[in-house]
């Protein structure tokens, strides 16, 4: 599996998320009218009528448009900074990365450790006293590399950091497929798990909303409501005790017009941790206002993102609060910050994908195992339902000094399943490949003109 061939299926996305001037504008009341919604509550007088409850709530919406579509791109300049429309300036100023094998073996489960920092652009290493007011420990991942970045703010327009993703430059791959929210509200600071292990130049994409925000004032009592000019309404819906559960979203698709029905719920009497609190239930419209829209209550030190699906999300709070309003802040615009890293750190150059050196690794749960190593290898899983996961009995699994033919391999030997790899379709499945020549020949019939017998 070669580190530098662009995989065709992974273009779209790539192009989609990277290339200026694929951003779709934002909707408004007046493009996505406010639905109709019905809530079923077991809220009486402020009151349930027992420790278990359930509230309803059916919301039918029209056809919703993905909303990364919806972010406008601004590479960055090879200095590494972005500067935006409104004058804020980023600039990716520091990267580290963190393998599974720099855990103790002998240690607890779950491990932390200070990232070694470096400069993004030479990797030159960052000294303690430069990074001393910001840097902390963080996690050290189980089953894969993490890479932590910095991405600092000049400009007085306060901007409100969502999340990243990052994409392999050389294969067009997204390598990424889980990441944090910033944990700083002024500057980035976020990490993406990374579903490759060798040296690659990056392609990482940093979401937010910014420009100069309007201020509103949702009063905290069910049924108020509150429009922001043409932009967007927030409606409380229902205030539900001891906060709420578990959430049961409907089914249905983002893609096309239908009925969603949202379930909070407790399945059992609610913990002490749960009683110490109480969510609010809100309506959002347009959907794409839970990445424009934070909050923040009197009480509250820092901004409380607002996210959900299909326009329905909630707000938990103390049950000692008392605060009987929430400030709501609508920024104009989304916007996507794309920066390239050359090189990764730390991260070995390889000829071949399946032998990359990915050390000790330690695997959780089934789900992640095999497609770990097809990640890692940069080709599609294409495994059949009935043979995708192993006995939860297996887990926690520790593999040393393994690579993702290593891991195949031992997926072989645990679940007595053959594996085949197809170079032609880069893909590892349950099946024989039928090869290149039964593909020809299946062209052929489908394709060969009528008047040939």
């Amino acid at each position: 599996s070669s580190p530098d061939e662009p995989r065709p299926w992974a273009q779209a996305d790539y192009d989609t998320t990277l290339t200026p001037g694929r951003h779709l504008p934002i909707p408004d009341l007046s493009a996505l009218p406010l639905p109709s919604v019905s809530l079923e509550s077991p809220v009486v007088d402020g009151k349930l009528p027992g420790p278990d409850y359930k509230a309803k709530i059916t919301l039918e919406h029209p056809s919703l448009t993905d909303v990364s579509r919806y972010y406008e791109i601004f590479p960055a300049d090879p200095t590494g900074a972005v500067t935006l429309p409104d004058g804020t300036k980023l600039t990716l100023t520091a990267v580290a990365l963190m393998l599974p094998g720099d855990a103790d073996p002998e240690g607890k489960r779950y491990q932390q450790a200070i990232p070694e920092w470096q400069d993004p652009i030479s990797g030159a290493p960052l000294s303690e006293e430069a990074t001393s007011p910001w840097a902390k420990k963080e996690g050290i991942p189980r089953d894969q590399p993490r890479l932590f970045f910095r991405v600092e703010k000049e400009g007085g327009l306060p901007i409100y950091w969502h999340w990243s993703s990052g994409y392999d430059a050389r294969t067009f791959l997204r390598i990424s497929h889980s990441s944090s929210w910033s944990s700083d509200r002024e500057h980035g600071m976020f990490w993406i798990d990374l579903d490759t292990w060798h040296q690659t130049s990056a392609k990482i994409a940093v979401q937010f909303a910014f420009g100069q925000p309007m201020e509103e004032t949702l009063d905290m009592e069910v049924g108020a409501n509150r429009t922001i000019g043409n932009l967007a309404t927030v409606t409380l819906l229902e205030t539900l005790p001891f906060g709420h559960g578990s959430s049961s979203w409907g089914g249905g698709s983002a893609s096309r017009p239908g009925v969603e029905t949202f379930r909070v719920t407790f399945d059992a009497k609610p913990t002490a941790s749960e009683r110490q609190g109480r969510s609010h239930l809100l309506q959002l419209w347009p959907p794409v206002n839970h990445y424009l829209i934070n909050s923040q209550l009197p009480s509250d030190t820092s901004p409380r993102g607002l996210t959900g699906n299909y326009g329905i999300t909630s707000l938990r709070v103390p049950s000692t609060n008392e605060d009987t309003s929430l400030t709501l802040r609508r920024y104009p615009r989304l916007g996507r910050a794309v920066f390239t890293l050359d090189a990764l750190p730390r991260l070995p150059e390889v000829d071949n994908l399946f032998e990359v050196p990915m050390g000790r690794v330690t695997f959780d749960y089934p789900g992640s195992f095999r497609q770990a190593a097809t990640q890692a290898a940069g080709v599609r899983d294409r495994m059949t339902h009935h043979s995708s996961s192993l006995p939860d009995s297996m887990f926690p699994l520790v593999l040393e000094d393994t690579t993702p033919a290593g891991i195949l391999a031992e997926y072989e030997k645990l679940s007595g399943i053959r594996l085949y790899f197809d170079p032609a379709e880069m893909t590892v499945s349950d099946q024989r490949s039928v090869g290149i020549f039964a593909r020809i020949a299946e062209w052929w019939k489908a394709n060969k003109p009528s008047w040939i017998p």
